[in-house]
């Protein structure tokens, strides 16, 4: 019976209803070194407090957003970091390594991901020492302002440390 109403009612106003759920839907292609990464808007809403404010157009289909600003060019995470942002928002699933857990923090705080800031703290606290090191050893001098606040936190640890 109901699906007999749901015909009914298309064939009513057949200008109502999309024939293809797709032709609704909207996809952001985040743009990162010339390589478009696609997402549905609805996932992205669904997880980001910055997509939720954000005003698109509406109808349009797809969206090219530029995932860094140019200001923010310093960041230069792996493409397989930009992956695997991306597949959190389709599968929930988060891969956070010593290698792209400041990357990830970034990316969480721009684009407002609590459930992502929340696993980076905490990896970062469960694996200071390690990320300590991995900055002590680092040939270069800078440190991200995640790594200076991390550094500064357990700076009395090293001081102490005889080796």
């Amino acid at each position: 019976m109901i699906f007999k109403k749901w015909i009914f009612h298309f064939k009513i106003f057949p200008g109502k209803m999309s024939k293809n759920p797709l032709s609704r839907m909207t996809i952001v292609n985040f743009i990162y070194q010339n390589k478009k990464f696609p997402i549905e808007m609805k996932l992205l809403k669904k997880q980001s407090e910055y997509f939720r404010r954000e005003e698109f157009e509406s109808g349009v289909k797809e969206i090219d957003y530029e995932l860094l600003s140019e200001i923010e060019s310093y960041i230069k995470p792996k493409e397989e970091t930009v992956r695997d942002f991306i597949e959190y928002f389709q599968s929930g699933d988060i891969n956070i390594t010593k290698f792209n857990v400041y990357e990830q923090e970034f990316l969480s705080n721009k684009y407002e991901i609590k459930i992502i800031k929340k696993k980076t703290k905490e990896f970062i606290e469960s694996n200071y020492k390690e990320l300590l090191e991995m900055i002590l050893n680092k040939s270069e001098i800078s440190m991200n302002k995640s790594e200076e606040i991390l550094f500064s936190k357990h700076i009395e640890e090293y001081l102490n440390d005889d080796r």
